[in-house]
């Protein structure tokens, strides 16, 4: 991130009259930065006491025809069905693995 700043503060230099030090330059970039970006918030993990509670587990189509990967350890598949109470992508050979504490 450092190594943008500087490349874009000695463009600022390069195409302005107004000049300003790199420090306020990177003050000013820190102010825009925490304004207007926003980090991205995962939903996170299941907790242990639902994943593995043994009761009311569903399988449901992802809605709007989306694909998920596959929340298996070693599986890669690209699925269109989830648990709908874990809110978790799962294919048919992970999903009884997933709930029984074997991934």
């Amino acid at each position: 991130m450092g190594v943008s700043i500087n490349i874009a503060w000695c463009l600022y230099r390069k195409s302005n009259n107004f000049q300003i030090s790199q420090i306020e330059f990177r003050t000013i970039v820190q102010v825009y930065l925490k304004k207007y970006s926003s980090a991205h918030k995962g939903t996170g993990r299941t907790p242990y006491e639902i994943r593995y509670d043994k009761m009311d587990y569903h399988v449901e189509k992802i809605p709007n025809n989306k694909r998920r990967c596959c929340a298996g350890r070693f599986c890669k598949s690209s699925i269109r069905i989830q648990c709908r109470k874990c809110d978790v992508g799962l294919c048919i050979d992970c999903f009884l693995a997933y709930h029984t504490k074997n991934l």
